[in-house]
């Protein structure tokens, strides 16, 4: 569960884990098997991407120093970390994606070529012609969500059934505080690419694999999830799911979305030359206090429409 003492959540402008992932939902439900360093790779690539554009085999994802860090914990700078990278990579263009589709099955590797100047500490990835209708103009049946989310988690079960969880969420629970799920052991098994050893030791899947995966998708991002072995007999039959999206995290995002902060909106009213210039047009029957109030709404709804030059009121811009 979260910690009730947590520090509310704040999303930053113009931090590389605001950066959205999109992917095609048969994408998160196809059977891989890569390294937490090699998905994390994947998914810097994924969230440099417009996903209602094209893109093609050819087109190049690049990464600096810095970025290279944020996505997969490493520093370039560092000769080990670059060969860590390159290992990465190199799980991309060889690791299978399978899709199974009406018609039979579709096998892909991920990535197709990866570069390293080590003059600019630049990293460039080119996706394989098989991932793009994964990744590019997608429209609908798509799972979205912050890179950040995943950044702290350290299991690769632990990103699949966090990528699970937002895909189920959004494709059925809207409206709904919580998210149900009831599997079988073995579909839970198979969809959580856990393998076939496990099938026969399920505590084992339970305590490995499982448990610890949940404790970090409670922790670090903005699902809480809570999971259930059922029996039947003294035999573990069946696997249930209830989640939810967490209230703070809901919050955080409605205020990161608005063009304007809270602060900013108060900064500017308060601003003579703003209360000046647009006093009388909006004062309506209250006089200060309505045009306070009035302004403030019209700057959170839609500043450049409202005030076209309320930039100008704008003197800190860190804010």
């Amino acid at each position: 569960m979260k910690d009730v003492n947590q520090v509310a959540p704040k999303l930053k402008k113009g931090s590389f884990g605001n950066n959205l992932v999109y992917q095609h939902n048969n994408l998160i439900t196809a059977c891989y098997d890569l390294t937490v360093t090699e998905k994390k790779l994947l998914l810097g690539c994924i969230c440099k991407i417009n996903s209602f554009e094209n893109i093609t085999s050819e087109t190049a994802f690049r990464f600096d120093v810095k970025e290279a860090g944020d996505i997969i914990g490493v520093d370039l700078t560092n000769t080990g970390a670059v060969d860590r990278f390159r290992k990465a990579a190199r799980g991309l263009m060889t690791k299978l994606v399978t899709n199974d589709t009406a018609d039979g099955w579709v096998d892909t590797t991920f990535a197709q070529t990866a570069e390293f100047d080590s003059i600019e500490k630049i990293m460039t990835i080119y996706f394989s012609k098989g991932m793009i209708p994964y990744l590019s103009d997608l429209h609908s049946q798509f799972t979205t969500y912050r890179i950040l989310h995943v950044g702290k988690l350290d299991s690769k079960h632990a990103i699949r059934l966090y990528e699970l969880l937002v895909m189920w969420h959004g494709q059925n629970y809207k409206k709904r505080k919580k998210g149900y799920k009831k599997f079988t052991i073995d579909e839970f098994i198979k969809i959580m690419s856990g393998g076939e050893s496990y099938k026969s030791v399920i505590s084992m899947f339970k305590q490995r694999v499982i448990e610890p995966a949940c404790e970090q998708i409670n922790k670090e991002t903005d699902i809480t999830v809570e999971l259930t072995f059922k029996k039947t007999g003294k035999k573990y039959t069946h696997v249930e799911l209830e989640f939810s999206m967490d209230d703070e995290w809901i919050n955080a995002e409605k205020e990161f979305k608005k063009l304007l902060s809270d602060e900013q909106i108060r900064k500017i009213v308060n601003n003579p030359q703003f209360f000046t210039k647009y006093y009388e047009q909006y004062k309506g029957q209250e006089g200060v206090t309505g045009f306070l109030d009035q302004a403030k709404k019209l700057l959170a709804e839609n500043p450049k429409k409202h005030f076209e030059d309320y930039a100008d009121y704008l003197k800190d811009q860190s804010l």
